[in-house]
């Protein structure tokens, strides 16, 4: 379909809407279930490592043993070609060495091994947090049989990230380490807010050089093709945004009006690869805006998960108990 301006929307907004609805829903629950029930928080995020670890696990053993005998198979001429497997994509990823695990694209994959990650380092520094002696107690051991299985796991996953060749999940990674060290580090309040004006700060700073770059201010040379094209494609989108800055061109439209507000230097894609530009592209101004707020509700630090039964009181003897209860009346 061709994008009209003024005209009725693409009707691939549609399922494209149920789908967010559903999971917006899906995540206020969970939102919900956390806020009414602390303590169900933990099994959720130790959940999220679970299926990051598997996801990992997945990942690497189809790079290592899958696709070596599928292109052993294939040279010799014992592999089929089904229809899943004659595409030239399929073939590229059957010689690539990427992992793509249960996603379509490398990146998809690096973002969720990345949410495994960054929950796993929340959960052991609390661990740990939880095992600082109290007045008077001996000290605990430096390492545990948990500190072991939290390491197995993040070397687990990072393999799995670094095998995913995927600069920005490796450029995320480092952005989410930063945010994560800034909420463990930022529980005394003044310590907080140099640390917030800290990050806002790089935020900006970051954001201002790649306008500088989709301006053609700062060469992108360095980056790789790759990266250069992502420019294209953000200058596609802005060209949309300036077209229907407010309303923005229907939920789902960007593929369908991409052709005619794309740059003479990009390649055929739905996509903007920046969830910014496509929100506001698509949505209108509102877009990028509802999605700082969620964001922003995110990052903000919060408690630390409860990983260990907190310690039992000792009884109090039965005169103690007596003074109290004549004090209560």
């Amino acid at each position: 379909s061709q994008y009209v301006p003024g005209a009725s929307r693409s009707w691939e907004g549609v399922p494209l809407a149920m789908n967010f609805f559903l999971f917006a829903l899906l995540l206020l629950g969970a939102f919900t279930l956390a806020t009414a029930h602390p303590g169900s928080g933990l099994h959720v995020a130790r959940a999220i490592v679970a299926l990051g670890a598997v996801e990992a696990l997945y990942g690497l053993s189809t790079l290592k043993v899958q696709l070596p005998r599928m292109r052993e198979q294939l040279a010799a001429g014992r592999l089929p070609l089904r229809d899943e497997l004659a595409s030239q994509l399929a073939l590229d990823r059957i010689h690539s060495e990427e992992i793509y695990g249960t996603f379509e694209m490398a990146n998809s994959y690096a973002a969720f091994l990345l949410v495994g990650i960054l929950v796993l380092l929340g959960l052991w520094w609390d661990l740990r947090g939880a095992r600082r002696p109290a007045a008077g107690e001996d000290r605990p051991p430096a390492v545990t049989r948990g500190d072991a299985w939290y390491a197995l796991l993040l070397m687990l996953m990072l393999a799995a990230l670094w095998k995913s060749v995927s600069k920005g999940g490796w450029s995320a990674g480092l952005l989410g380490l930063w945010f994560w060290g800034a909420q463990a580090a930022g529980r005394e309040p003044k310590r907080a807010r140099a640390l917030g004006w800290l990050s806002a700060g790089g935020v900006a700073a970051l954001v201002g050089l790649l306008a500088l770059m989709a301006a053609g201010a700062i060469s992108t040379g360095f980056l790789g093709a790759s990266f250069g094209m992502r420019i294209e494609y953000w200058r596609t989108a802005c060209n949309m945004i300036s077209a229907e800055p407010l309303l923005g061109i229907g939920l789902g439209g960007f593929g369908d009006a991409y052709t005619q507000f794309m740059t003479p230097l990009a390649t055929e894609t739905r996509q903007a690869h920046n969830d910014w530009l496509q929100l506001w592209a698509e949505l209108g101004v509102l877009g990028p805006l509802a999605w700082a707020l969620r964001w922003g509700r995110v990052l903000r630090p919060g408690p630390a998960l409860d990983t260990v039964p907190p310690p039992a009181q000792e009884p109090q003897d039965h005169a103690e108990a007596t003074q109290a209860e004549d004090r209560a009346r």
